[in-house]
């Protein structure tokens, strides 16, 4: 959005097959990100891709087969990129790729909803990062504990049989010393 801006411009909304097959032709066999994001909170990937940045409802999609399918494990897919001359769209994390950005004049600028679902999108992100965080310190709290098990079960054996062999302070022969000492006697006799 900030570069486009820089421009005078704002993300592409393409808006018809014409306009896509001339952005496949600027971008060649690279991806570029599309005007179109992801405003709707269900977080099913099919769903709230109604909106444009420059604030226009799309009246064309063209998403590639099993798209939008929002398959990031890290945080939600909710922004548009188009794949290739072939002209299939695809959805992407909005922050964090190194891609360009298809950028169209007009007198649109970047609409209040935007800024206001841009606003939402990144506290969803953050509440997304938040919950990965928490679930990796329970993995790892639980896997210290599993880690420390068998030498919990080998204190608490010994502690279980250090408080057998001693009644009031007096040590007893071990079952294993009784049995060998019962062996010895029946061999005698």
């Amino acid at each position: 959005v900030d570069l486009c801006a820089a421009q005078g411009s704002t993300p592409a909304c393409i808006r018809s097959v014409a306009e896509n097959n001339v952005a496949g032709e600027l971008i060649g066999d690279d991806v570029a990100w599309l005007g179109i994001y992801q405003h709707d909170t269900s977080r099913e990937p099919a769903e709230g891709w109604g909106r444009c940045v420059d604030g226009e409802v799309p009246s064309f999609t063209n998403w590639a087969a099993g798209e939008p399918n929002n398959c990031a494990t890290k945080a939600p897919e909710d922004c548009a990129v188009k794949e290739g001359q072939e002209g299939q769209w695809g959805d992407r994390r909005c922050k964090g790729g190194e891609y360009a950005c298809l950028c169209a004049t007009s007198s649109s600028t970047v609409s209040d909803n935007f800024e206001q679902d841009l606003v939402k999108l990144e506290a969803n992100l953050e509440a997304r990062l938040r919950e990965i965080r928490v679930t990796v310190s329970v993995v790892y709290s639980v896997a210290a504990v599993i880690s420390l098990l068998p030498t919990l079960l080998v204190v608490g054996l010994c502690l279980r049989r250090q408080s057998r062999s001693s009644v009031a302070g007096v040590p007893t022969t071990s079952t294993h010393e009784q049995a060998s000492v019962r062996m010895a006697r029946r061999l005698r006799q």
